[in-house]
C-alpha cells in the first residue's frame, strides 16, 4: 500500500490502494452487484415474455380508426387500426364524453397501448389471426 501525502493543504496522509491491492478485494466487492445484476436481468426477461392472454385477442372493426392516448376524442392520436390488424384488449373504461374506449395494443403494428371508441373495436377468437393448427 502506497501513502500519498497531501502537503499542500496540511492534512494527514491517507493511503491509497494500489493496482496490487485490488486483487481479491475487488472481486468480492462485485459480487453483490453482480448478483443485483443478474437478479435485475432475469426481472426484466420474466417481465417481457409474460403471456400475451392477459388480455383478450380482439381486432377492429373499421379501416382507419384511430388509437389515442387517452379515452375522448380530443386525445392525441398515436396510430390506426384496420380490420385486418389483431390488437390485444386490456380493458375498457369509460370516456368523459359517455362512452366507452378499449384499452389496447395494435399486434400488427406493436402502437399502444392506447385508446379506441368501443365500437370500432371487437373483441374475436385467436385462431382469426393465428394458425392454431
Amino acid at each position: 500500500m502506497r501513502i500519498h501525502i497531501d502537503a499542500m493543504h496540511g492534512r494527514p496522509p491517507t493511503p491509497v490502494p494500489s493496482v496490487s491491492d485490488a486483487g481479491s478485494r475487488g472481486r468480492a466487492d462485485a459480487r453483490p452487484w453482480r448478483l443485483l445484476t443478474i437478479v435485475l436481468s432475469v426481472m426484466l426477461v420474466v417481465g417481457i415474455t409474460q403471456p400475451a392472454d392477459a388480455g383478450e385477442m380482439g381486432g377492429y372493426m373499421a379501416e382507419g380508426v384511430n388509437i389515442r392516448t387517452g379515452p375522448a376524442t380530443w386525445y392525441t392520436s398515436i396510430g390506426l387500426g384496420y380490420t385486418s390488424h389483431a390488437a390485444c384488449i386490456w380493458n375498457y373504461v369509460n370516456g368523459p364524453e359517455g362512452y366507452l374506449w378499449a384499452n389496447h395494443t395494435n399486434l400488427t403494428t406493436g402502437v399502444g397501448p392506447g385508446y379506441s371508441a368501443s365500437v370500432y373495436i371487437g373483441v374475436d377468437t385467436p385462431s382469426q389471426y393465428y394458425d392454431t393448427a
